[in-house]
């Protein structure tokens, strides 16, 4: 695949579950460095820090959180856009197959590849060693795995048909770990998909509403996030699309001391690591009360009133800046420390 890759784009990888790395180590060196983008995942940051280390000579690499159990909109992973996903023995440990692979199929851009390395074949002597890790014994789907969480080679590929794959096959060969039933399955997905259009949606709402009514993001989910008790996950929700609003580049300094106190509230109400002097506060998520608590922070930082109108009015640092120098008059300039 790598090899017969377009040279004009990049080839986006994405693993899943990818853990200690064990088939990353040889995945990596196959891959074209200058038009690779490969994010490893993981429910554990634990990995993902020891991932970081060990694949530091290959800066097309980056780490990165995500819950096969949960919507990959709802984490952020909501473009179509991974031409390859990899599951290396991880999907039998997801509590609902069935909806795992509808949400690797979700991420794959059109025409994408899922490849799936899986234990096919039950042994009874996993229970003693298998059957000790966790998850192994935490599916939920029990009309589809009865007895243990394995699922064969006729199963898989019924399963993936069933997710929307348009094909699928098995890449073992016979002899070595086939003889122990541990299989390499592919499958690609469709090449034609509907997608879900925002802007459309944001430009049909801003005809109708004031500006700050108008959401910053939209997301189509398949499903709400769910808490253990089966109430929405709000935490998890509010997760959403929050990578998307990573800047590829970095933030202008604030120049003054008012400008430095207005970047830290900013950075406090939003949620966000850094601020830029001309970002939009509706467009990275603010709205009428997060609004309402950025104004009284305002009011209780520099000692005047400043109603919610005036936030929604000057959207970006520099121009409520520039609205504050007009009542308390200019700022001291940050001076650089020698």
């Amino acid at each position: 695949m790598a090899e017969g890759w377009p040279a004009d784009r990049p080839l986006n990888v994405l693993e899943v579950g990818a853990g200690y790395g064990s088939l990353t180590r040889h995945l990596l060196p196959l891959l074209p460095a200058d038009r690779t983008e490969y994010v490893f995942t993981d429910v554990s940051r634990y990995f993902l820090d020891r991932a970081e280390t060990e694949f530091a000579a290959y800066p097309f690499l980056r780490c990165d959180l995500f819950d096969l159990d949960r919507p990959p909109t709802a984490q952020g992973f909501d473009g179509r856009s991974a031409d390859l996903v990899i599951a290396a023995s991880v999907l039998h440990d997801m509590r609902q197959v069935r909806r795992t692979l509808a949400a690797l199929r979700s991420v794959l851009a059109p025409g994408g590849v899922l490849l799936l390395v899986e234990q096919t074949t039950f042994h009874p002597w996993f229970d003693l060693v298998m059957g000790l890790q966790q998850g192994f014994d935490n599916f939920e789907d029990t009309e589809l795995r009865q007895g243990h969480c394995l699922l064969d080679r006729a199963q898989w590929q019924q399963e993936l048909t069933a997710a929307g794959f348009i094909r699928s096959e098995l890449l073992t060969t016979t002899g070595g770990p086939a003889s122990v039933g541990f299989d390499v399955l592919v499958a690609q997905g469709p090449a034609v998909q509907r997608r879900f259009a925002p802007e459309e949606l944001r430009a049909f709402v801003a005809e109708r509403l004031a500006r700050h009514m108008v959401p910053a993001q939209l997301f189509a989910l398949d499903e709400l996030p769910l808490s253990p008790t089966g109430k929405v996950d709000r935490a998890a929700l509010a997760q959403a699309g929050r990578r998307g609003s990573v800047r590829g580049r970095p933030a202008r300094p604030p120049r003054t001391d008012r400008q430095r106190k207005l970047v830290d509230i900013w950075k406090e109400v939003l949620g966000l690591n850094q601020i830029d002097l001309a970002d939009d506060f509706l467009e990275l998520g603010g709205d009428s009360l997060l609004a309402a608590r950025l104004a009284a922070q305002l009011q209780s930082a520099f000692g005047v009133p400043v109603p919610v109108r005036t936030v929604l009015e000057y959207t970006t640092v520099e121009a409520l800046d520039g609205h504050l120098e007009q009542l308390l008059g200019p700022s001291e300039p940050i001076t650089e420390e020698r």
